[in-house]
C-alpha cells in the first residue's frame, strides 16, 4: 500500500469513529420521553453530561472542567428550586 492509500484509509476510519461517537452521545437524547416531572433534575443533568463531554472533546480536555462544574451548579438548583414546586 501507499502512503496515500494509508492516509485515506485512516481518515475514512478517523471519520467514522467521530460520527459513530456523535450518534453514541445523542442516542440518549432521541429516546421517547414519559413526560412526567419526577426526574427532570436527573434528565436535564445526564443531557448536560453529554454537552460537557462532546465540549471536552473539542476542546482536548480543557473545557470539561468548567463545562462540568456548570452542569453541578444548575443540579443543585434544579433540586433545591425546582423539583420543590412539584
Amino acid at each position: 500500500m501507499t502512503k496515500l492509500t494509508k492516509s485515506q484509509m485512516g481518515r475514512a476510519f478517523a471519520w467514522i469513529l467521530i460520527v459513530s461517537l456523535a450518534w453514541l452521545l445523542s442516542a440518549a437524547n432521541l429516546k421517547a420521553g414519559d413526560g412526567s416531572d419526577e426526574d427532570l433534575c436527573n434528565r436535564v443533568f445526564l443531557k448536560c453530561l453529554f454537552d460537557a463531554l462532546i465540549a471536552g472533546i473539542l476542546t482536548l480536555g480543557k473545557g470539561l472542567p468548567v463545562y462540568l462544574s456548570f452542569c453541578l451548579i444548575g443540579y443543585s438548583f434544579c433540586i433545591l428550586y425546582v423539583e420543590n414546586q412539584f
